[in-house]
């Protein structure tokens, strides 16, 4: 009875001694796993604040980009406005020049004092506006060289 219970004992032991050693393996496998799983959520936690960062950084340059192509979009506008105010006054000035000088009855033999639009001294009086398109002479100062344009070169 004895040699049996010790047998007995003997077999109890071993049993648990088994399944405490298949326990810690399994435990060390689990631990193992769940240190890689915890190394790879490390990784992803990282690259997903990299993409973040990365991200931030590329909205914000291009919303500079668009800032600034939006400053020369609005600057060409300015531009061609002013071209075509240029040009749109140059071409009333080449009109209104053409015309006048068409129109005008000859004043060769006129006395420069009659006019009603000259003063004493045979000018033409300024007047206090002075905008962009003043001359004392519309034919002495043409408006093509008051906007940078080259003058036209007359044939010789």
């Amino acid at each position: 009875v004895a040699q049996r219970l010790e047998d007995d004992i003997h077999d109890k032991d071993t049993h648990y001694c088994g399944a405490i050693q298949n326990e810690r393996q399994q435990r060390k496998a689990i631990e193992s796993e769940l240190e890689s799983s915890q190394i790879a959520n490390e990784d992803a936690l990282r690259q997903k604040a990299e993409m973040e960062k990365e991200n931030s950084a590329l909205r914000d340059k291009v919303s500079r980009q668009e800032k600034y192509i939006g400053r020369l979009q609005d600057r060409e506008k300015q531009n061609r406005r002013v071209t075509s105010t240029a040009s749109a006054a140059m071409s009333q000035g080449n009109q209104r020049g053409l015309q006048s000088k068409v129109t005008r009855p000859s004043t060769a033999g006129e006395s420069r004092s009659r006019s009603p639009m000259r003063n004493t001294k045979g000018r033409v009086p300024r007047t206090k506006s002075r905008g962009a398109f003043h001359a004392t002479d519309e034919n002495e100062r043409p408006n093509i060289g008051r906007f940078g344009l080259a003058r036209p070169q007359l044939p010789m």
